[in-house]
């Protein structure tokens, strides 16, 4: 970004200019970790918003503070969820949390939601239910939320109640938020709902039967939207395939983990450490604690060791 603001004898204060290149710095932040992934794009974000952060005060016209205030907490926000995605859960905690404040200051209440649901995304992740839930108490008591907006909601919540094994709560939240989810996509939705899909409903599912204990349920669900994606090679098809391994091998489904180990492999090559890494890792310590054919140890044993937290990350042309 050019670094306007400082042009001349000393700071100046920033302009439309300005902002508009702080944008084009956030997309270009997000086109990098959609082709090469978090990991490629997680320090860009971080030193961006230390760089933001320093601008002193006096040189933000008032009329541009909130617009100002925004692009922060949109930044803290990706930098926020490129940190989870890393496996960098404190530092994305204190990420979430920054641009929490900003987009609040800014009254940017469409990402205000966002940041709700990745912060109860990640205490879902470190299994603290009661936090999950509070934060998406917050983000429905900011009222007048869609029927898409409360279906995410609902079944983030359905996943949070299933931790705490309170089966009934779960399963109806799940049943509300699929019926609220076939409502559609309005003209009040924020742009990001768009992942929100029929896949992403199903992994939802998924996940909540597997919290329950019902791995059948969900190695059946995980299968289906596999079959059901266009493309393998994916981040998204990574983290169903990871969820899907993880179901089977609790479930000592030998013969469909043997099926599924090699892509696994495949997909683990091309992958940087993440968290669908880290599930993987639990997953195969599991697998190799088991009494399975000296084929599939062996095969567990390869891929422990390209899960390897000191592997090399992987490069992205």
């Amino acid at each position: 970004m050019p670094d306007t603001h400082r042009a001349g004898p000393g700071p100046q204060p920033m302009d439309d200019t300005f902002i508009a290149s702080a944008h084009v710095r956030l997309r270009d932040l997000l086109s990098v970790e959609a082709r090469c992934g978090s990991a490629a794009a997680v320090d860009r974000a971080t030193r961006l918003y230390g760089s933001l952060i320093r601008i002193p005060a006096a040189t933000v016209p008032e009329p541009l503070s909130r617009d100002f205030s925004a692009v922060l907490g949109e930044l803290a926000e990706i930098a926020g969820w490129f940190l989870f995605q890393t496996d960098q859960q404190p530092a994305a905690a204190w990420f979430n949390a920054r641009a929490l404040g900003h987009l609040e200051w800014a009254g940017h209440r469409h990402l205000e939601l966002l940041t709700l649901q990745n912060m109860a995304m990640q205490a879902q992740h470190l299994r603290r239910p009661s936090s999950a839930l509070t934060f998406i108490r917050q983000a429905r008591r900011r009222g007048r939320l869609t029927p898409r907006l409360q279906a995410l909601f609902l079944a983030r919540a359905a996943q949070v109640l299933a931790q705490q094994r309170r089966i009934g709560c779960a399963l109806r939240a799940h049943h509300r938020a699929r019926s609220l989810y076939l409502d559609g996509v309005g003209d009040l939705d924020p742009p990001w709902i768009g992942w929100i899909d029929d896949q992403q409903m199903a992994v939802f599912e998924a996940m909540t039967h597997d919290e329950l204990g019902h791995h059948e349920r969900a190695a059946a669900v995980f299968a289906g939207t596999l079959e059901a994606g266009s493309d393998r090679l994916t981040s998204g098809s990574f983290s169903r395939s990871a969820y899907l391994f993880s179901s089977l091998v609790r479930l000592r489904d030998w013969r469909a983990v043997e099926e599924i180990i090699g892509p696994l492999h495949r997909q683990a090559q091309r992958s940087a450490p993440d968290v669908t890494t880290g599930l993987l890792r639990r997953s195969t310590r599991r697998l190799l604690q088991a009494r399975v054919r000296p084929s599939l140890h062996e095969s567990a044993r390869h891929l422990s060791t390209l899960l390897a937290p000191h592997s090399p990350s992987k490069g992205c042309a």
